[in-house]
């Protein structure tokens, strides 16, 4: 099966000018293209659930209520850390392309949970923003490049 993983593009994420650029850029790509390039449009999306480590560690107590998406997903998987625990979705036959915010959080969470299920998948660098800013942004593709290589690649619809 061919899944496009959609990683937390909430408007909460989307705070900037570029960020909200870029949130209206995947949801039209995803609306357009999801569902007829993919078997299967899967969304994770954040929501704090007072995590011990998110309030004590990183001291995140913010996004207790989100808003809408504005796109469809297939199904849809909440978490309240980087990434969810378990990707059930997904399987070792399936290929997954991901797209996403924030790519130095949990854009990268999510992909090394991919690489290590053994699941193959392709990150587009121009589907992915981080909130943190362009810094951040350009530290978590250097990280992605290093640790995942050729799984970095453009898409030509974005």
């Amino acid at each position: 099966m061919r899944i496009l993983l959609v990683v937390d593009v909430q408007k909460e994420f989307a705070s900037t000018d570029k960020g909200k650029e870029m949130y209206k850029k995947l949801c039209k790509f995803i609306n357009e293209r999801g569902h007829e390039d993919y078997d299967q449009v899967v969304a994770t999306l954040y929501k704090n659930g007072n995590s011990n480590n998110m309030k004590t560690l990183v001291g995140w107590t913010e996004m207790m209520d989100i808003e809408d998406v504005d796109f469809q997903a297939d199904y849809s998987l909440f978490h309240s850390g980087y990434c969810p625990k378990y990707m059930s979705f997904v399987s070792k036959d399936d290929t997954v392309d991901v797209i996403g915010f924030d790519t130095d959080a949990c854009v990268l969470s999510t992909l090394y949970h991919l690489f290590d299920a053994d699941i193959p998948f392709t990150v587009f660098s121009n589907g992915i923003y981080s909130s943190g800013g362009d810094e951040m942004q350009e530290a978590g593709l250097k990280i992605i490049k290093r640790q995942f290589g050729n799984a970095l690649k453009e898409c030509e619809y974005l």
